[in-house]
């Protein structure tokens, strides 16, 4: 039996850790596929952008991007990050729910990134 990552001086785990459970679970593929369609994304815009065939639809990101390449990278990097890990630490706890729920993101993720992309380009 592992020992658990946290433990009181008299050796007991609060319940509060035994509910996360262990923190080296394995990361889902979804968490990964959603990762890797925003870094995608990131990338496709700011080589698009830089190339004169796209604009920035979003004003607050359209800032960033301004302000240089970086800039944009963090906050977009820092966008979809954050909540990943979180839904990642939220796995623990809601087992069935996380998996499902990043599914839904996936879909819409993919969606909306179509529908914009016709609307900026006129076709709708």
């Amino acid at each position: 039996m592992s020992r658990p990552l946290l433990f009181w001086a008299n050796g007991k785990t609060p319940s509060s850790a035994k509910k996360l459970g262990r923190l080296t679970q394995r990361v889902l593929p979804e968490t990964l596929v959603l990762a890797v369609l925003c870094l995608t994304d990131m990338g496709w815009t700011i080589a698009a952008i830089r190339m004169g065939i796209a604009k920035e639809s979003n004003p607050l990101m359209a800032y960033f991007l301004g302000q240089g390449n970086m800039l944009f990278a963090l906050v977009k990097i820092g966008s979809f990050m954050v909540p990943l890990v979180v839904m990642e630490l939220l796995r623990r706890v809601k087992p069935f729910f996380i998996p499902v729920a990043i599914r839904c993101a996936i879909a819409a993720y993919v969606a909306l990134y179509m529908i914009g992309s016709l609307r900026v380009h006129g076709w709708i």
